[in-house]
């Protein structure tokens, strides 16, 4: 029979490695190419063809309602009409980076930037194309170019959060959180900007702004289950930082039932109930998590302090 004070000693130091719990994935989709911005055409329409006017708009209309094979149709008509319109090549460069055609989307992009360099859009899709290649540098140039030229509010906080997820990638995690607050104040309804800017207050161990952010983010009722997902996991995590264990229980039951695969989820769901001396609950959870992801290190730390907290341990 092991001895009541090492038992509490181990208990207590694993617990203290599994309160760290894993911080959720950053939301860090290209706003501007997930979402191409406003319907309006540019500054160069008023120069272009009417009838490859028309085909834009309509290759707009297509893009928001999720038809982006018919949008190229479109797109391709407007330039066969008028070669020297810009907006139709960003657009359609936006289309192809979303197909998964990165050579073609970077050509397209690079002819609406000659056709028309200050068309801020242009380099908003030159940006989201060398994101998708790996050149963080070239993007942030790219994205600050477009915010110069941008007039559209909408448009410009799109650009504004993805250039924040690429200074976080560079870890430059002030400039980040400025961009994610720009981004916040031109369209305050953007959760995605809000769940980022909260993490990185998490991280900064500024608990009561992560929260904040995390309640507005979700008060907006995010559509999408990634949202919803990523703001109950990080306000989860903040409330374990903080020992609220029952609000962060709630918050990891709801992100399970988003995503009832994710073991991180999972793994920090058994932490919260080992924090609470739920031993039995605890092993579920954490063996659950180990069955999707057997090398999860917060499931297995956890899951040797709740058979150590079991009854009868040996």
């Amino acid at each position: 029979m092991k001895s009541p004070v090492l038992v509490c000693v181990v208990l207590a130091l694993m617990l203290a490695a599994c309160d760290r719990g894993a911080s959720a994935p950053m939301l860090k989709r290209p706003i501007p190419t997930a979402v191409p911005g406003p319907a309006t055409p540019s500054s160069t329409i008023q120069a272009a063809n009417p009838q490859a006017i028309e085909h834009f708009k309509r290759g707009r209309e297509l893009t928001e309602q999720d038809n982006p094979e018919a949008a190229l149709g479109e797109y391709n008509a407007a330039i066969a009409i008028d070669p020297s319109y810009a907006d139709p090549y960003w657009a359609k460069a936006r289309i192809q980076l979303y197909l998964g055609d990165v050579p073609a989307a970077l050509q397209n992009a690079n002819r609406a930037i000659t056709l028309d360099p200050g068309d801020g859009e242009a380099y908003a899709s030159r940006g989201a194309v060398y994101r998708v290649q790996g050149d963080i540098g070239a993007a942030i140039e790219d994205w600050t170019l477009a915010i110069e030229r941008l007039t559209d509010d909408d448009v410009r906080a799109g650009t504004f959060y993805n250039r924040g997820n690429a200074y976080l990638e560079q870890d430059k995690t002030d400039a980040a959180i400025e961009d994610y607050t720009r981004a916040i104040e031109l369209t305050s309804d953007f959760p995605e900007a809000y769940c980022n800017r909260g993490l990185l207050y998490r991280n900064r161990k500024d608990f009561d702004a992560a929260l904040a952010d995390f309640d507005r983010a979700l008060e907006l009722d995010p559509q999408d289950d990634e949202t919803r997902f990523n703001v109950h996991f990080n306000r989860g995590l903040t409330h374990l930082d903080l020992k609220n264990y029952a609000a962060s229980e709630e918050d990891y039951r709801r992100a399970v039932e988003i995503n009832p695969k994710s073991a991180p989820a999972l793994a920090n769901l058994g932490t919260v109930k080992l924090s609470r001396q739920d031993y039995q609950a605890a092993l579920d959870y954490c063996n659950q998590a180990l069955q999707i992801d057997p090398k999860n290190t917060v499931a297995r730390l956890c899951r040797i302090s709740a058979n150590l907290g079991l009854p009868g341990s040996k």
